[in-house]
């Protein structure tokens, strides 16, 4: 999101307003005995949301996350008058698919927002159908490909160490395919038991998380880059390598899917087990020599230079209608 607002900054000032849960929504997404305790982060969110709107004159209230950004948001709009455009990246759309009680409150929120932007087809298919499809871009400047030498049998893999994100079938996987190396970069609540899987495991590194740099270069060494996670509205790793000259492999999830389609990689089912990756890896290995260009070429859909302009284009039409100033 920061890169967003630095990308759009050039004509719009943004201030934000810390409307947002981070790991709480996760953990009230599964246990729902904790739901009553979300009362009292909304009332305390939307005192603030008031707050900030009247310091200044805003033209457009822009909510990341219908839940609960965008219901407090969209309370916001209806009284002030102000336009507002919601945006849905993952867990807060996945909801909707898997709690179907609150579609008629997502509903109430993305009839209000002037626009609502989604982060992937496969979103706008679980949230509304009037939604606009505009991914996260990735930075081309940073992420791209020269024809660097790469190691075909490299296996890149940036992540959260979460339990969705499936690294430990992944790693279970390539320990039973000696000719890969695999690199995990991330952390989380995961790490000591991930890395307690690498040990003894010659071909598998579990490793601290890079800036954007430093996993670009990685990118660029590497042959495939891989994601074996369920619920991603988008993947952003996945365009990232990709643009680095990176086969793709996923699981045949969400976002993912049109992703992997775009470059040409490979999805797979997901399963318990890791024996459907081990298949994927295998299938990649049968594949090569891959045409790097060809897949650096198709990953710059995902780029800032195509996907910056589209979210000008809206938010000028937006904010050329003021808010009234009652909160």
């Amino acid at each position: 999101l920061k890169n967003l607002i630095s990308d759009l900054s050039d004509e719009f000032d943004f201030h934000v307003c810390p409307i947002r849960f981070g790991g709480t929504m996760h953990k009230l997404y599964k246990n729902p005995l904790k739901w009553p305790k979300i009362l009292k982060y909304f009332r305390k969110s939307a005192s603030t949301a008031r707050q900030q709107f009247q310091e200044d004159n805003y033209d457009l209230i822009w909510a990341h996350w219908w839940l609960p950004p965008g219901v407090i948001a969209s309370r916001l709009a209806r009284k002030t008058k102000c336009p507002l455009m919601v945006t849905c990246h993952g867990t807060d759309a996945f909801m909707l698919r898997d709690i179907p009680l609150l579609r008629p409150v997502a509903n109430r929120v993305f009839s209000t927002a002037e626009v609502v932007n989604v982060v992937s087809k496969y979103m706008a298919s679980i949230t509304t159908t009037d939604s606009v499809v505009l991914n996260m871009p990735y930075n081309q400047e940073i992420f791209n490909y020269s024809g660097e030498e790469k190691d075909d049998r490299y296996l890149i893999c940036p992540s959260a160490f979460i339990k969705r994100k499936n690294i430990d079938l992944l790693i279970k996987a390539v320990s039973d395919i000696p000719e890969i190396h695999l690199k995990v970069y991330g952390s989380g609540i995961l790490k000591d038991h991930l890395e307690y899987m690498a040990t003894g495991v010659d071909n598998v590194e579990v490793l601290p998380p890079l800036d954007q740099q430093g996993l670009a270069e990685e990118y660029k060494k590497a042959g495939a880059v891989i994601l074996p996670s369920i619920g991603e509205g988008f993947g952003l790793t996945l365009p990232e390598g990709a643009a680095c000259g990176c086969f793709t492999l996923a699981t045949y999830d969400g976002g993912m899917v049109e992703i992997v389609e775009q470059t040409g990689g490979i999805n797979f089912p997901h399963d318990t087990s890791g024996e459907e990756i081990k298949k994927a890896i295998r299938k990649y290995l049968e594949m090569l020599p891959v045409d790097r260009e060809k897949i650096a070429e198709s990953a710059r859909v995902y780029s800032r230079e195509k996907i910056i302009p589209h979210y000008k284009e809206i938010l000028h039409n937006l904010t050329k209608k003021k808010p009234a100033r009652e909160v």
